[in-house]
This record gives structure tokens, C-alpha cells and sequence, in this order.
């Protein structure tokens, strides 16, 4: 599947299919619906290894939030093990997980999706892998993308 270009929804660049992630940052952020959440930064990268910038060429920060939950299934927890390429460790400190995956990449695939209160385009990380897989595509037969 080709990359598709990159749009704009208010100004803000709309990133779909194959990219490349580098984790900048983990911040706590608001309560969401099922707890306590932290508000992920990514530097991205499309499939051709272009970074994807705001039109005035200073670096963009695609956000994505989950929830704090360290369980198997949890996103959090499978974001980090793509970017770490390893499992967590059991007992293995919050903060040390969150040092470790500062500066980390993996491939991963973005959905574009539509606002239901806006009705505003955005982006959404839909599958991640470590960066020794091939990417991810969003297939429910593929299980090396890891879905959420």
C-alpha cells in the first residue's frame, strides 16, 4: 500500500498509512474515560523516510494518549515493547519504562479517521511493531501488527 499523501485538518498535518516513530516524551495528562492517562509525543517519519513537517518546516509532534495501565493487552504496554523491541519486564519501575523509551522508534501504521464531535480529520496509530519487523498494515489476519 503506497503512502498517502499528507492533508491538513485546520493546519494541523493528517498522517496516513506506513510511518516511522520516535518517541520525544511521556507526560501524565487529564483523567480520561477509564483513568489516568499520559499523552505520548512522536517525531514521524512517512514510508520513503521524509520527516513529516508543519508547513512553515519546523518539526511536528504527533500526540497520541493511553491510558496508564501496565496490563498485557494495554496499549501503553504494547507501544512499548514495539519502540523498547523487547517485553516489559515484570516488576519493572513506571519511570524507568518511561527513561528507556525516550529517543526509541518503530514502524507503525496511521489511520485517518473523522471527528464524531468536530468532524475534523485526525490521525491514529492503528498498529505498531519494533523497528526489526517489517511495518505493520492494519490487517485482522496479520499478527505481527498489533492492533488497537
Amino acid at each position: 500500500m503506497p503512502f498517502q499523501d499528507v492533508t491538513t485538518a485546520e493546519g494541523i498535518p493528517v498522517v496516513s498509512g506506513p510511518v516511522k516513530v520516535e518517541c520525544l516524551s511521556i507526560e501524565d495528562a487529564n483523567e480520561g474515560q477509564f483513568g489516568p492517562q499520559m499523552r505520548w509525543s512522536f517525531r514521524v517519519w512517512d514510508s520513503e523516510g521524509t520527516e513529516i513537517r508543519w508547513p512553515d518546516d519546523s518539526t511536528f509532534e504527533w500526540h497520541q494518549y493511553t491510558s496508564e495501565k501496565t496490563t498485557p493487552k494495554a496499549t501503553a504496554t504494547l507501544w512499548a515493547q514495539a519502540l523498547l523491541g523487547r517485553p516489559l519486564l515484570e516488576n519493572e519501575k513506571g519511570s524507568a519504562i518511561q527513561e528507556a523509551l525516550i529517543g526509541t522508534t518503530a514502524n507503525a501504521f496511521a489511520e485517518t479517521r473523522i471527528s464524531a464531535t468536530t468532524g475534523n480529520e485526525y490521525s491514529k496509530i492503528s498498529a505498531i511493531s519494533p523497528i526489526s519487523q517489517a511495518p505493520p498494515e492494519p490487517d485482522d489476519e496479520d499478527e505481527a501488527a498489533v492492533p488497537f
